[in-house]
C-alpha cells in the first residue's frame, strides 16, 4: 500500500511547501501535515518550518471589497486583479462571475453603515412636523 500510494503523498508535501513559499500554511494544509507527519519525514520538517507562520487569517468577499475600494483612475480590470489577490491573501471564496455593479455594491456596504457616514445635524436644526 505505501509503495502504491507513497509517491503520491510525496508530491503532495511537495506541492503544499511549494504554494506556502509564498504564503502561510492554510488550516486544511496544518492538518494534512500533522496526519502525514507521522510516516513522512518531509511533512514533520515542512510543518515545523511554516507552522510557526501560523494559519492565514481569513475575510468573507465582501469584507475584501469593502476594504479594497476603487482607486481614482484604476482600471476595473485592475481592480479586479487587486481583489482577487485580497481573497488568496485571506483564503476568501471568490464569485466565477464578477460585475462592475456587484463590485460598486459590495464597496459602498449596506445601509446602516452609509448611515453612519452622514454628517451630524445640530439639535436646533432639527424640527418636528406634528
Amino acid at each position: 500500500m505505501r509503495v502504491a500510494v507513497g509517491p503520491m503523498l510525496l508530491d503532495t508535501i511537495e506541492l503544499i511547501k511549494v504554494e506556502t513559499e509564498r504564503r502561510p500554511l492554510c488550516r486544511q494544509e496544518i492538518k494534512i501535515l500533522k496526519i502525514l507527519a507521522r510516516q513522512f519525514p518531509e511533512a514533520h520538517e515542512l510543518l515545523q518550518t511554516r507552522s510557526q507562520d501560523g494559519p492565514k487569517k481569513r475575510k468573507r468577499f465582501a469584507e475584501i471589497v469593502k476594504e479594497t475600494p476603487r482607486q481614482e483612475g484604476e482600471t476595473p480590470i485592475a481592480w479586479v486583479r487587486r481583489i482577487w489577490d485580497q481573497c488568496a491573501k485571506y483564503d476568501a471564496k471568490c464569485p466565477k462571475v464578477l460585475t462592475e455593479e456587484l463590485l460598486e455594491g459590495y464597496s459602498q456596504g449596506s445601509a446602516k453603515s452609509q448611515k453612519n457616514n452622514l454628517p451630524m445635524i445640530p439639535s436646533g436644526a432639527a424640527k418636528s412636523f406634528g
